[in-house]
């Protein structure tokens, strides 16, 4: 138990345990996250797109980009953590403060949007990039490249970028695939 604690978990949880202690458990975690994600800042810069959290405006290389609330929740999600793997449910939080694994449809269709509108900019709407089964990643100016990987990995699951990305992210589970 010590050495998790040390090596970075936030709780430990012994056996046997009431699914009440987990939600509240759980709760707490996502209240210090969501604190701790405040006190950053409410403002995101990396040279090309800014996002102002405290006045929900977005802009790219200085000009105003208009996004819904929704979108501006879940692109201010991902360049927040530019160049990781968010999750499906973890961008459903952001942008309807409820992780349905279901809905994964209002994600794809406010990304899509969300690209579209960045197409028209210099930031561009490939900045954000889908990772099959998992989620999306933005790219930030300072992210570096991807490499090249056009057929699939032999011994890998997925196509495309999904095998070099699904080592980047904290969540992914080997074998998992799904459709995007």
């Amino acid at each position: 138990m010590v050495v998790g604690l040390e090596t970075g978990a936030d709780d430990y949880i012994i056996k046997p345990y009431q699914g009440a202690e987990i939600n509240a458990r759980i709760r707490r975690v996502l209240y210090r996250y969501r604190a701790a994600e405040r006190r950053e800042g409410d403002v995101y810069d990396d040279g090309l797109l800014r996002l102002d959290s405290a006045q929900q405006q977005a802009r790219t290389a200085g000009s105003p980009l208009p996004l819904s609330r929704t979108e501006f929740r879940v692109l201010s999600r991902l360049a927040r953590h530019a160049g990781a793997v968010q999750h499906f449910g973890t961008l459903l939080e952001a942008g309807w403060g409820a992780a349905n694994p279901g809905a994964r449809d209002r994600v794809k269709f406010t990304v899509s949007r969300s690209r579209g509108k960045l197409d028209a900019t210099p930031v561009g709407g490939g900045s954000i990039v889908s990772v099959r089964g998992m989620g999306y990643l933005y790219r930030s100016p300072t992210t570096p490249a991807l490499p090249a990987s056009p057929k699939p990995v032999s011994g890998s699951t997925g196509y495309g970028h999904t095998h070099a990305l699904r080592s980047k992210s904290p969540q992914a589970s080997p074998g998992r695939a799904g459709s995007s």
